[in-house]
């Protein structure tokens, strides 16, 4: 599914309704429940969204990178 720039993807936000759980275990049984439901294709689609939200990145910035064949290791102190 491609995705126009700017907008956020289907897979990270499906629903703007807040649930509230009894407990903490009722949270976490439901999240488990979820991500069992969710194909491992989807599961990898909300996982690269989400990192590219920390990361401040789009698709379109990975696009326009300059491609290099090194890896780079970044230590934090």
């Amino acid at each position: 599914m491609r995705q126009k720039s700017g907008k956020q993807s289907p897979a990270i936000i499906k629903s703007r309704h807040l649930q509230v759980y009894d407990s903490f275990e009722d949270a976490s049984a439901k999240e488990a429940q979820r991500t069992l439901e969710q194909p491992p294709i989807e599961r990898l689609r909300e996982t690269v969204g989400l990192i590219l939200r920390v990361y401040g990145l789009n698709r379109e910035n990975l696009k326009n990178r300059p491609k290099s064949n090194t890896i780079t290791f970044i230590s934090c102190p």
